[in-house]
């Protein structure tokens, strides 16, 4: 499951995990969201993040992202802003 759009870009690294998580729970064999500046942030906080490693890493992971026109067995849209809030 590849997971994008506004909700999923406004998301924080952890809510992130959290959803892609859910989709292994669910059944899927994986839950993606295309790596952004979001997750470059979240990787550049790390540890064991080495700059050059890291530097290298993020210049290939921005190649990464779901192509534009790309089809898939399913899509489904959700409009997030009318799901209920708990």
């Amino acid at each position: 499951m590849e997971y994008a759009g506004s909700t999923i870009r406004a998301m924080s690294m952890e809510g992130r995990l959290t959803i892609c998580n859910m989709s292994i729970e669910g059944g899927a064999r994986i839950g993606m969201i295309a790596p952004d500046e979001t997750t470059y942030q979240y990787l550049s906080g790390r540890p064991n993040a080495r700059r050059r490693r890291l530097a290298r890493a993020l210049a290939w992971w921005k190649t990464l992202p779901t192509d534009d026109g790309a089809s898939f067995d399913r899509e489904l849209r959700i409009d997030a802003a009318k799901l209920a809030r708990w």
